[in-house]
């Protein structure tokens, strides 16, 4: 246990950079910050497995590293990721989506990143970025207590993943002509939330104020009973 994540972090690191010297077209800075997106989703998913409870939220980072660097080598899957990375998010920190809404918004993500037409087109990323963010929202105010203390990372990365979807979109619809600052903005924010959720999972206190507020509420009437 000891060896083989550092092991696999190494090669996850030869890995990405091999995968960005094949698909290397001249642009040095965005390859760079495409190859530590991919390395940092990848490394986050290695991470994020050794806890039990974070297996599935693991699997999603895993999920989303590998369909980003797929996406540097083959351009018709370029956008791919958006569908793990929302389920990422909505699901954020058991894994599990539980609310219609969210199932909903999830469902819509994986079509439309997988279908490129739609992956492409602008307005169409406006509008799954407006439904991750309603999801977003339903998912934590239909929450309470420790539940909600769990969220707020969730909420964070849903809003700042769908605020830069929606800027790009924007940005393109618009001619503002900045795509390489979108590009590294987009970057900079999913590298930035991953590494956010791992921390979150790994020194988070959400799974303890949980079970606190579980013993808490059975201080009462209902401990008798139980």
């Amino acid at each position: 246990m000891r060896w083989w994540t550092p092991a696999l972090i190494l090669a996850v690191v030869g890995a990405t950079v091999a995968v960005e010297s094949a698909a290397f077209r001249g642009q040095l800075i965005p390859s760079v910050a495409d190859g530590v997106v991919g390395a940092t989703l990848l490394t986050c998913g290695i991470l994020a497995w050794r806890p039990r409870s974070a297996r599935r939220v693991s699997v999603l980072m895993l999920l989303s590293g590998r369909t980003w660097l797929l996406g540097a080598l083959v351009p018709a899957v370029l956008l791919v990721h958006r569908g793990p990375l929302v389920h990422l998010h909505l699901s954020y920190p058991t894994g599990r989506l539980r609310r219609v809404l969210a199932i909903a918004t999830v469902l819509v993500a994986y079509v439309t990143a997988i279908v490129e037409p739609l992956a492409r087109n602008d307005w169409v990323t406006l509008a799954v970025a407006i439904m991750v963010s309603v999801a977003a929202v339903d998912v934590f105010v239909r929450s309470s207590g420790p539940a909600r203390k769990a969220g707020r990372p969730a909420l964070a990365a849903a809003l700042a993943f769908a605020g830069v979807l929606a800027l790009g979109a924007v940005d393109r619809l618009a001619g503002w002509g900045a795509d390489l600052a979108m590009l590294l903005l987009y970057d900079t924010v999913i590298t930035a939330v991953a590494v956010v959720l791992l921390l979150d999972l790994r020194f988070g206190r959400w799974v303890d104020a949980t079970v606190a507020d579980l013993v808490i509420g059975l201080g009462g009437e209902a401990s008798a009973s139980l």
